[in-house]
């Protein structure tokens, strides 16, 4: 029951932190008391037992409750976004707002802001680079689509990962790379998630290296239903209909875990989480993959950290996510004093290209504010 600990902790804190919010909220307007009460301990009850459920007892139910908690939390963040500012300037213009006008204006831009923070999240743009590499190529024109941090489980499930692969095959990449974070983490039926991406149009196929949160919790399984779809089905009575989808869109997820593949003259590496997070361990794994300094070498590496570690290496292009852009400003802002210039989007150091997405879909709060989710469109020149 130790597992249990982090998780009461965490909830604790979750309620506290939407009480301090709500209390900023209702500081202005004291007529929202009694429903922010109920939404933040509805909220972190939806939290508690959907996490708890989701990862012991893989339920639809349980990935509900977990859904409404995410939208509760997004919800009153932005609503306390808003409030923060009303305060500050009714401080500084020392004005009140009784009035019902004040009112209606709060709930209708919470409303209005709040509809744009999930459809950025929800519809991800196209972000295209254009990549100029310095060694001979045969890639002259070609494109890579990446996706990361999908994070599939109690928000993002079937219906979405199949919108996606929509939008990646309107693209016509040659390749699609998908670094890490697939998953969020419960135990879900990955094998519907895996057999849409099944359906992927791309003449090099899909390549994937797994990050933290595949490396949290199931690996052994995810990692298996990448690898063969069929064998991970878990549910017995979708079994035979599952398995005749999957023949119908059989492309298929190459691992590349601390491993390389060469693709038509360019080579592809992935490294772990775990394996790569100091100096130490970066450098025992490029060190084992022995890269050729007159090929290209792209690798996927999920955090963007250990840049300077990178560049003595003969590695091109470094494609990197997970800081998410930290979803909602200002708390962007903490991103970048973390990652610096390489928190998100296109950096050029010496012979290293570095780029760092903003990823697809959002993490706990299905919300974004001043950051959009993205696909990303390599254009080789």
């Amino acid at each position: 029951m130790l597992f249990l600990l982090p998780i009461i902790i965490l909830s604790a804190v979750l309620l506290t932190w939407t009480f301090m919010m709500s209390s900023i909220i209702v500081g202005i307007f004291p007529i929202f008391t009694s429903g922010l009460i109920i939404i933040s301990l509805f909220g972190t009850l939806s939290f508690l037992m959907g996490i708890v459920g989701a990862n012991v007892w893989p339920r639809l139910l349980f990935s509900r409750m977990y859904f409404l908690w995410a939208i509760s939390l997004g919800s009153i963040t932005v609503a306390w976004f808003i409030a923060t500012i009303m305060l500050l300037a009714g401080n500084f213009f020392e004005h009140s707002y009784e009035h019902i006008f004040w009112i209606v204006s709060f709930i209708f831009l919470a409303i209005s802001i709040n509809v744009w923070a999930i459809y950025s999240s929800w519809v991800p743009r196209i972000k295209k680079y254009n990549i100029k590499f310095n060694k001979d190529h045969l890639w002259h024109g070609k494109k890579i689509a990446m996706i990361a941090d999908t994070h599939y489980g109690n928000i993002y499930w079937v219906k979405e990962a199949r919108s996606l692969v929509t939008r990646i095959n309107a693209l016509n990449p040659e390749i699609v790379i998908i670094p890490g974070d697939f998953f969020d983490g419960p135990l879900i039926d990955y094998a519907s998630i895996v057999r849409e991406f099944g359906c992927i149009n791309a003449e090099f196929g899909v390549l994937f290296a797994n990050w933290n949160h595949e490396e949290y919790t199931h690996t052994k399984e995810i990692l298996k239903t990448i690898k063969n779809p069929v064998l991970g089905l878990r549910r017995p009575k979708a079994t035979q209909h599952l398995k005749n989808s999957l023949y119908e869109c059989n492309q298929e997820i190459t691992v590349i875990n601390n491993e390389k593949i060469e693709i038509n003259g360019i080579v592809f590496s992935g490294v772990t989480y775990h394996d790569t997070e100091d100096i130490e361990g970066l450098t025992k794994n490029l060190d084992s993959l022995s890269l050729e300094s007159e090929k290209i070498n792209i690798l996927l590496k999920h955090k963007p950290t250990l840049h300077s570690t990178l560049e003595k290496y003969p590695i091109d292009l470094v494609v990197s996510w997970h800081t998410h852009q930290a979803q909602m400003w200002p708390f962007s802002l903490v991103t970048y004093m973390i990652f610096g210039k390489y928190v998100y989007g296109k950096v050029e150091n010496n012979n290293l290209i570095s780029i760092t997405t903003s990823w697809v879909g959002s993490w706990w709060p299905p919300h974004r504010l001043g950051t959009r989710s993205e696909i990303v469109l390599l254009e080789i020149e």
